[in-house]
């Protein structure tokens, strides 16, 4: 995880002045949070099942 200061923010934007910083940190945010594929679904709820 990256987190950036005012600071930081500031100097990304003035070393990529043709991208929109916000914008393309929120796309790489969305990209990168956690899947969840059926297949992790289905195993989530198999191990919550009591044995008999």
């Amino acid at each position: 995880m990256i987190r950036l200061n005012h600071k930081d923010f500031a100097d990304w934007q003035k070393l990529y002045p043709n991208l929109d910083l916000p914008s393309e940190l929120l796309r790489l945010d969305i990209e990168y949070q956690p899947r969840q594929t059926e297949e992790m679904v289905y195993h989530h709820e198999s191990e919550t099942e009591l044995p008999e």
